[in-house]
């Protein structure tokens, strides 16, 4: 478990994900959107790295169990980077991409999406 939790493999996990993203960049200019999404960032290998950076923080969180008040801020920005991590894993797996452009002008709206499909569900 403490291997897992370790601040070593945190900065490699940093290290990977950063390269991945300044990858990604590069990518994207050359290819565009669409194709960066689908082969990076939805991508079942990039979901996993962001699934492993979340384990790391999490066990080093826990092993500060029992956790005592000087520990709030420490806990708090582990499970703020959680939070986004899984937000950016469920975004990859679930989400839609889409742009909402509201030109200057007159009350025109236009919406672009990478399909041409619009769903509009009312709840």
């Amino acid at each position: 478990m403490r291997f897992l939790g370790s601040l070593s493999i945190a900065v490699v996990l940093l290290i990977c994900v950063a390269a991945v993203l300044a990858w990604g960049t590069i990518y994207e200019t050359r290819f565009g959107t669409a194709a960066v999404q689908h082969f990076v960032y939805q991508s079942w290998w990039f979901q996993v790295l962001l699934g492993f950076l979340a384990l790391n923080l999490a066990v080093a969180a826990l092993e500060r169990w029992p956790w005592k008040r000087r520990h709030a801020p420490f806990l708090l920005a582990h499970l703020g980077i959680i939070c986004i991590l899984i937000g950016g894993i469920l975004g990859g797996r679930l989400g839609i991409e889409g742009q909402l452009i509201i030109p200057e002008g007159p009350a025109e709206r236009v919406l672009q999406l990478p399909q041409n499909l619009l769903v509009v569900a009312q709840t």
